[in-house]
């Protein structure tokens, strides 16, 4: 196994073996022992070496419009749905 250590003496790296040829350049696999490595804290933020790894994703402003109208869009058609269905059930109830 290779450790690197930077300047604060944590390790930069933990590689071991060699990495599958379709992996990114400059990708390698973490060795079990480097699993000690990785962290959580009480928020379930995940850490390796003591820094946080960015877990989270934020949509673009065309994917949060896109959404909202797709949102929308569904929300019409079921409250279209809803007041079908009520006219046919008073329809019903009216023997029309």
């Amino acid at each position: 196994m290779n450790i690197e250590l930077n300047e604060a003496g944590g390790s930069a790296k933990a590689v071991d073996g060699t990495a599958p040829s379709h992996w990114p350049k400059g990708v390698g696999p973490i060795s079990w022992n480097a699993f000690e490595l990785l962290g959580v804290d009480d928020a379930d933020n995940l850490y390796w070496d003591g820094k946080r790894i960015k877990t989270e994703v934020a949509l673009g402003k065309a994917a949060q419009l896109v959404g909202g109208l797709i949102a929308l869009f569904t929300f019409l058609a079921a409250a279209a749905t809803v007041s079908m269905a009520i006219v046919d059930v008073w329809r019903y109830q009216a023997g029309m």
